[in-house]
């Protein structure tokens, strides 16, 4: 079984940190000191390896790394808060809103058993729909969805082929030109 090296509590304090606007204040709001605030904090980014906050001033600022990995806690402690509370706990057989899958085969294979409906790319249904075994559900808005694709190199030294193919393709196709010093 997976052991998590990190806790839920110092997911919580850097998303503190962050939304109270530094460890001073954080660990006012949360009757915490703030070297505790200051030590957890260091912690996770020693246990990742990866820099989350920078002090600049005297304020700490959410590095490129740290905003992808907040986000990413602020999903993981609503799932803890979403499991632990009592609907969760009375219904826990009660069905999904949602399906979440990560490959579009998967999601095709749920739609042809009729379990939903999803945005795929084109190519990958084309002959679906064209055999009837899928339709295209008439949308009121844009009939196409536009995918906005990141990618976070937190150790650009250790990118494997797959990760360093992607982040060509994606300066290709991108509609920005990145400012010289963002360039490899």
């Amino acid at each position: 079984m997976y052991r998590p090296k990190t806790s839920i509590q110092q997911w919580r304090t850097l998303q503190a940190v962050v939304d109270y606007g530094g460890h001073a204040q954080a660990a006012e709001k949360l009757n915490k000191s703030q070297s505790s605030l200051n030590h957890a904090v260091a912690k996770l980014q020693g246990i990742l390896d990866v820099q989350l906050l920078e002090v600049i001033g005297r304020k700490a600022v959410l590095t490129v790394a740290g905003h992808v990995m907040l986000r990413r806690s602020r999903y993981l402690t609503q799932n803890v808060k979403d499991l632990e509370s009592p609907e969760a706990k009375s219904g826990w057989l009660k069905s999904e809103n949602r399906w979440t899958v990560s490959q579009f085969d998967t999601a095709i294979d749920l739609l042809r058993q009729k379990l939903g409906f999803c945005w795929l790319p084109q190519h990958k249904v084309k002959n679906l729909i064209q055999s009837n075994e899928l339709i295209c559900l008439p949308v009121q808005s844009n009939q196409f969805k536009q995918l906005t694709a990141f990618l976070v190199c937190p150790l650009p030294d250790n990118k494997g082929p797959g990760t360093q193919l992607l982040e060509t393709l994606i300066l290709h196709h991108s509609k920005i030109d990145l400012p010289s010093s963002l360039r490899k």
